[in-house]
């Protein structure tokens, strides 16, 4: 998901500290996975796939718990807590959806009791942030491996 990485370190007030060792996350890796996660919530929830229209956006980073809008979802979600894997506290989440549009989601997901992610679904007209776990995405990423090979 990332790598530790020697870059140009500079302090609060934008003055250059010197190079230092600091971890790299891979945004593309984060979200392709969380992407795979909630298209499969939905294809269990709906029983068909996520339409190609809609994409899948994460927060990036856990700032969402202090984020109004963010909240505000969270707060509207059922009280329940619902087991999203198997028997265990392993991967526990809630879910909402919109009343007009059931492919309109939103999902908060908890990893092991502490790595909480929230994500939702949108229009693709609305996206922030590639989604890599689209159908379009896939395709092109497995294109390019194969004519990788080839050469």
């Amino acid at each position: 998901m990332g790598s530790l990485q020697l870059v140009q370190s500079f302090s609060e007030f934008g003055v250059y500290t010197g190079i230092k060792p600091m971890f790299q996350f891979d945004w593309l890796k984060w979200d392709s996975i969380v992407g795979k996660i909630v298209r499969g919530m939905v294809f269990h929830d709906l029983k068909v796939p996520l339409p190609k229209e809609y994409v899948v956006q994460s927060w990036r980073g856990n700032g969402f718990w202090e984020d109004i809008r963010a909240r505000h979802n969270i707060d509207q979600m059922s009280d329940q807590w619902a087991n999203m894997g198997a028997d265990d506290d392993v991967f526990v989440g809630k879910r909402g959806y919109d009343v007009n549009d059931p492919n309109l989601r939103v999902f908060l997901l908890v990893f092991y009791q502490s790595v909480s992610i929230f994500a939702w679904t949108t229009l693709a007209a609305n996206m922030e942030f590639p989604d890599p776990s689209h159908p379009d995405q896939v395709a092109t990423a497995i294109r390019k491996k194969q004519q990788q090979k080839r050469r």
